[in-house]
């Protein structure tokens, strides 16, 4: 049984974007904000009330979900965000 995560993945189109929600909006911590080498990007965030717990906002690009705009892109970025929400939600309220 899985008693404990440290770290955990979250795929985003635009890791800027997703820096603004998670930090400035819903008050994350940056634990790592690291280049790694041309257009690439090591970036980690940590819930305030779980500092051990680390989240990756690993970037992917458009061609891998299939995105052929400017709206696809929004919309899959909020089903990414909506589906972590909900666990987060689920995990502190059950």
């Amino acid at each position: 049984m899985i008693s404990k995560l440290s770290h955990v993945s979250v795929f985003v189109l635009n890791q800027d974007s997703a820096y603004d929600f998670y930090v400035n909006k819903l008050g994350f911590k940056v634990h790592t904000d690291a280049p790694m080498g041309p257009g690439m990007r090591w970036l980690t965030v940590t819930p305030p009330e779980q500092p051990a717990l680390e989240i990756t906002l690993m970037a992917i690009g458009r061609h891998e979900w299939h995105i052929h705009d400017d709206f696809e892109a929004k919309f899959v970025d909020v089903e990414i965000i909506s589906a972590v929400l909900v666990e987060h939600v689920d995990a502190h309220m059950g």
